[in-house]
């Protein structure tokens, strides 16, 4: 029977296989003997915070690799042991996004799409949006997606700017979040004045409970019937700056209408925006000027 530290000590020799260790090259790789490791390896014995860290330093783990290891060994992560790259958009969003049952996406910090399944794919189509970086807030602006929400695109942006304004209200001075509002502003008249009444309304709420302030109803005229989704942010904390969100079907109409809707979309895939692209040459050539 495997023991109660199986899944971390699994883990942990996944990640020292996967480089080519044998067991007596990882064990002076994390100061450690080829028996205590194997004990540790096969959930005999626990995998300690010490030996996380260690793995992270001697392996190289990637953020998505650490934060597994974390969890799974019963630690909260501690994000200043990941290595600082801002790439590998793909090594946590294909696995992540692949096990949404429901329609899910990923952002960066500022709110630019990153990556998004083949359930919010078939309600918003993000693929068919042209060139460019897909910003989840400036694309509500754009004349396919007030046609799609009709008479309730107003109150949906207003939503959607609320949640916008207090995600990144710790960015506010942030050159680059200066130039992405300088941007929508120029590019959609209409944004200035909704903006500042969704700065408005969200200060106003400020003694509303928190998961009352953050919700948003998306609504969905899908082939199965209209559909309302509350999208949701994670409260899982991803190993690098980005969050993730999941559209859950709102009330048993809903959740059976989705059924419905989801046998139409066929196999789950994952879908990687323009940003997501560039974030990944722009970590392989840091990598190849680290080597």
């Amino acid at each position: 029977m495997p023991g109660a530290h199986y899944a971390a000590g699994a883990l942990l020799r996944q990640l020292r296989c996967r480089r080519g260790l044998t067991l007596r090259q990882a064990a002076g790789l994390l100061s450690s003997s080829p028996g205590a490791l194997s004990r540790k390896e096969r959930g005999i014995d626990a995998v300690g915070r010490h030996d996380v860290i260690a793995a992270i330093t001697a392996y190289q783990l990637s953020p998505w690799e650490a934060y597994d290891l974390w969890l799974l060994a019963g630690y909260l992560p501690e994000p200043a042991h990941s290595p600082a790259h801002l790439g590998d958009v793909r090594a946590f969003a294909q696995p992540l996004l692949l096990g949404m049952t429901f329609p899910a996406f990923v952002v960066d910090a500022l709110g630019y799409l990153l990556a998004w399944n083949v359930g919010f794919e078939a309600i918003w189509q993000p693929s068919q949006a042209g060139p460019g970086r897909i910003h989840m807030v400036g694309a509500l602006f754009a004349p396919r997606q007030r046609a799609r929400l009709d008479t309730l695109w107003e109150a949906y942006v207003l939503q959607a700017l609320q949640v916008f304004y207090r995600r990144t209200r710790l960015i506010a001075h942030d050159p680059a979040f200066l130039a992405l509002l300088a941007d929508i502003q120029a590019q959609y008249a209409e944004f200035e004045p909704l903006w500042k009444e969704a700065q408005h309304r969200a200060i106003g709420v400020a003694a509303v409970p928190l998961i009352e302030r953050t919700v948003v109803i998306v609504p969905h005229d899908s082939p199965a019937g209209s559909i309302e989704y509350l999208a949701l942010q994670s409260v899982v904390q991803l190993p690098q700056p980005y969050e993730l969100f999941v559209y859950v079907p709102f009330g048993q109409e809903s959740e059976r209408r989705y059924d419905h809707f989801r046998a139409l979309m066929g196999p789950q895939r994952v879908y990687f925006a323009e940003a997501a692209e560039r974030l990944e040459q722009t970590t392989s050539r840091e990598r190849t000027h680290e080597l």
